[in-house]
């Protein structure tokens, strides 16, 4: 028998930039709390009515707890990159040189 790699299933650029989108879509958490969607638990949110919940704000729930009540906490916000995290444009370190 000849060894066949399974078939991956193929994602296309649109599911690749919607999911880029409730990624990186910002979550207006005081909004949320105001609405009375989601209430504060300390690291972690009490959701209240989970129909209400954005689909950008489910896509960022990075941990959930359940129970009597359904706690989850979300993705910290996306910073960028940190300084001097990337290449050395052009510079030779001592090291290199």
């Amino acid at each position: 028998m000849k060894d066949t790699p399974e078939k991956q299933p193929t994602i296309g650029i649109k599911e690749m930039r919607q999911t880029a989108r409730l990624l990186t879509a910002p979550v207006d958490f005081a909004d949320l709390i105001r609405a009375g969607v989601i209430e504060r638990r300390g690291p972690w949110y009490k959701v209240l009515r989970w129909d209400d919940l954005p689909d950008h704000a489910r896509a960022q729930i990075s941990g959930w707890k359940s129970g009597d009540e359904l706690l989850v906490r979300f993705h910290s916000p996306a910073r960028g990159p940190k300084r001097g995290a990337g290449p050395a444009e052009g510079k030779i370190s001592e090291q290199e040189s």
